[in-house]
């Protein structure tokens, strides 16, 4: 599983099916949701040591079985991990990035050469957006230190792209290039007239944007 992935579509299920923004929760709230399921996990595993040692307790079904709780105690976790990425990135990081600098600096503290290669580093352009991009042209993926996004709702995007075609126009841009602009700006203007209700003046939202660690 890829964990930048995985924390784009955690975000968005956050956002879209629980209708939850990471801002609608203080940063306490989301470390003791995180505290929460692990407590459970913590609760299970005791239940697998009362199993261990033969001792009372276990009363409900399937408390019996060391396979069954197991299992439920890995369920438990995995929320811990789901809970765990979303703080993160309430907080205004990446959990790839963190996770990868934290693992890589406890290898050399312990003198280890068990590592992640990280190889040479994307620093994130947009700060407040992120995902995978791929040209249509060749299908190669765009690093993320090379693209930023704008989204049609934008009520500067407009004008920002008719700007944007009169600088490619002065710089002597070529007429494919042109077309695409007044192509790219015309989509535009027709989903902002299929969606008045959702263009709005652009904002951001406290701790919305991502800072990357050093």
């Amino acid at each position: 599983m890829n964990l930048r992935r995985f924390s784009y579509i955690n975000l968005q299920r956050c956002n879209i099916g629980f209708k939850h923004k990471l801002t609608d929760w203080s940063y306490a709230e989301w470390t003791n949701a995180i505290a929460g399921e692990a407590g459970e996990a913590c609760n299970v595993t005791k239940k697998l040591l009362r199993l261990r040692d033969n001792l009372a307790g276990n009363t409900k079904p399937g408390e019996d079985d060391e396979g069954t709780l197991k299992r439920k105690a890995a369920r438990e976790l995995a929320d811990v991990i789901i809970y765990a990425d979303l703080t993160m990135q309430a907080l205004g990081f990446s959990t790839s990035d963190v996770v990868v600098a934290v693992f890589n600096e406890k290898s050399r503290q312990l003198g280890c050469d068990i590592t992640f290669e990280e190889g040479p580093r994307e620093s994130r352009l947009d700060g407040k957006v992120y995902g995978e991009l791929y040209r249509n042209k060749d299908g190669k993926r765009i690093p993320d230190d090379e693209f930023i996004a704008f989204r049609p709702q934008d009520n500067a995007l407009p004008a920002t792209l008719e700007f944007y075609y009169q600088e490619c126009k002065r710089l002597g841009a070529d007429e494919p290039q042109l077309e695409a602009i007044v192509e790219l700006a015309d989509r535009v203007l027709r989903w902002r007239k299929a969606n008045p209700n959702r263009c709005k003046v652009p904002d951001v939202d406290p701790g919305e944007i991502t800072i990357l660690p050093e």
